[in-house]
C-alpha cells in the first residue's frame, strides 16, 4: 500500500503541490493550485490558506520600485546640507544619485560598481540624473539625495530623520 505525501511550494505567486507518486518511487509531480482546482473556498483549509498568504515583503515584483521606477532610487545621504554652485546655460550636467560619488553632487560613475547592482541581473539600481538649466546663475543642489525636485533642493535635509543620519 503506497502512501502519498503532500507539500506545498510558493513560485511566482501560484502554489505548487509536491506529491511524489509512492513512498518508493522517485518520480514526482507537481500540480499547480489555483481556486479552481482547491479543495474548498474554506480560508480555514491549509491549500487555501497557503493561496491566501501574502508574499515576503522583499519578494521582486513586476511593480517593484526598483524594477520599474522612471525616477533613479534615492541614495545614501551624502550631507545634510545643500550647495550652492553657478551653472551655465545649456551645459548638460549628470547629478549623482547614489550619494558615492566623489565628485558631488555631481556623478563620477561610482553607481556602476558590484554593490550598486540590484536584484534584477544586469540592472544598475542607481543611475545619474542628466539635466541642463536654461540661466547662467546660482542653484542650490540638494546633497542629502532625498529631494523630491532633484537635483534641485527642496528643504528636505531639514526632516529630523536625514538630520539624525548624518552627525556632523
Amino acid at each position: 500500500m503506497a502512501t502519498t505525501l503532500h507539500k506545498l511550494f510558493r513560485v511566482h505567486n501560484r502554489i505548487l503541490t509536491y506529491q511524489p507518486q509512492s513512498v518508493n518511487s522517485n518520480v514526482l509531480r507537481f500540480i499547480s493550485l489555483t481556486r479552481q482546482n482547491a479543495d474548498s473556498e474554506d480560508p480555514n483549509d491549509p491549500k487555501v490558506a497557503e493561496m491566501l498568504k501574502k508574499p515576503h515583503p522583499e519578494t521582486i515584483t513586476k511593480h517593484h520600485p526598483d524594477l520599474l521606477s522612471p525616477e533613479p532610487v534615492k541614495g545614501k545621504i551624502f550631507e545634510k546640507l545643500p550647495i550652492r554652485l553657478e551653472l551655465e546655460a545649456g551645459k548638460k550636467y549628470t547629478f549623482c544619485t547614489c550619494g558615492y560619488s566623489k565628485t558631488q553632487p555631481f556623478c563620477d560613475t561610482s553607481h556602476k560598481a558590484p554593490n550598486f547592482m540590484s536584484t534584477r541581473p544586469h540592472h544598475i539600481r542607481y543611475r545619474p540624473m542628466s539635466f541642463e538649466v536654461t540661466e547662467t546663475k546660482e542653484y542650490w543642489l540638494c546633497m542629502c539625495k532625498q529631494s523630491n525636485k532633484r537635483p534641485f533642493c527642496d528643504g528636505t535635509h531639514k526632516r529630523q530623520d536625514i538630520q539624525d543620519a548624518v552627525k556632523s
